[in-house]
């Protein structure tokens, strides 16, 4: 990763040994070994800027224009940094819009200002002044509460949702019959001491944060369910989080002014919900899934057992499995549905290229060859 006046560049992995060489500026795209038929760019640069949120600047990355908009939302004390390890994968295909919420990161602090329904606003901002056009928006955490009250609010802003292992009342109402309270005032407590960051990664893998039924009751480790390099980033981003954070989740008011039931009865758009599991630390209990599937219009829900909360760091893999094949669905809508119902030519130049094909429509119909 490289750094340069507001450019951050993500380089893949060297798999030039043994392998024969391309043109230079080629733009063909290679296949990720570790995750059959997924896709790699050779380097993404972002280009990150701000924009002004009410009294506030917010940090945003911007990805290559390759595509659609996807808007990212990160979870509770992390960044757009998250989604680091997701960028060559989904940016082939769209232009990624990352940012930070207000409190985290390089964005500013909003004193007072930390519920669930306050982050909305960030979002919608960024959907509003950056983006400017109807865009898919994946969300971890709080990020997939964002990302899915943003669909209710502003359903012209918003094609389709990604929600991973969104809390929901978890973090609300059922909050203080968990270990979650006390893990997040342990959170607190550590980010207060100010530690160096070696220090802080080793005191974070020592806080319980989940039940486990198969010992007991006992409260598992941070450190048991996540390898000591993730939470050394998670540490990294935790100490650029404003302390009072934690504030409205520790006195349980986090959820106030953010109607699960509201918000979920007001998703239009398709919505693809990724569930943990509640035994590795997932957030997302089985009533509150069910909920959503009876109650959002278009609800598909994908369940990972013996996965934890953070799907996208511990099984990437599987995630993208139907994260991309969701994701790809729309571009098909778009392209197939809207070439259907149009009874004139498509015009010259409307192709594009998957796996090695070029793709052209006419008449509602496609015709494919082999490119190269």
């Amino acid at each position: 990763m490289q750094h340069a006046e507001g450019r951050v560049q993500y380089n893949s992995p060297d798999r030039s040994r043994n392998t024969p060489s391309r043109p230079e500026n080629s733009a063909a795209p290679r296949t990720n070994r570790s995750c059959p038929s997924l896709v790699e760019s050779e380097s993404l640069v972002f280009q990150t800027t701000s924009i002004t949120a009410g009294a506030r600047h917010l940090n945003v990355a911007i990805g290559p224009d390759n595509g659609p908009p996807l808007l990212l939302l990160h979870g509770v004390t992390r960044g757009w940094h998250d989604w680091s390890n997701l960028f060559a994968h989904l940016s082939p295909r769209w232009r990624i819009v990352a940012m930070d919420f207000r409190g985290h990161g390089a964005s500013e602090p909003a004193p007072g200002r930390y519920r669930v329904a306050d982050y909305v606003d960030d979002a919608l901002a960024v959907l509003r002044q950056l983006v400017r056009e109807p865009a898919a928006v994946m969300g971890h955490s709080l990020g997939a509460m964002v990302a899915l009250a943003a669909a209710a609010q502003a359903p012209e802003l918003v094609r389709a949702v990604v929600a991973e292992d969104p809390p929901f009342h978890t973090m609300g109402e059922r909050i203080a019959s968990t270990p979650l309270l006390g893990y997040f005032r342990d959170l607190r407590r550590l980010h207060s001491r100010g530690e160096a960051l070696f220090q802080f990664t080793n005191a974070l893998a020592d806080v319980p944060v989940a039940i486990s039924r198969d010992d007991g009751g006992k409260a598992a480790r941070l450190g048991d369910l996540r390898d000591m390099a993730s939470l050394r980033m998670a540490a990294a981003m935790l100490k650029r989080v404003d302390p009072e954070v934690f504030e409205p989740i520790v006195a349980g008011r986090w959820l106030d002014g953010y109607d699960v039931e509201g918000v979920l009865a007001g998703v239009r758009c398709p919505a693809l919900l990724l569930q943990a599991d509640t035994e590795a630390g997932g957030m997302l209990t089985d009533d509150d899934a069910a909920l959503a599937e009876q109650t959002a219009k278009e609800c598909y829900r994908v369940r990972f057992p013996g996965v934890g909360h953070l799907i996208h760091w511990t099984d990437p893999a599987g995630m993208l499995r139907p994260v991309l094949a969701f994701l790809e669905s729309l571009r098909i809508d778009d392209t197939f549905g809207a070439a259907a119902r149009r009874d004139a030519d498509v015009p010259a130049g409307e192709t594009y290229r998957i796996d090695g094909h070029e793709t052209r429509l006419r008449h509602g119909t496609h015709q494919e060859r082999p490119v190269g």
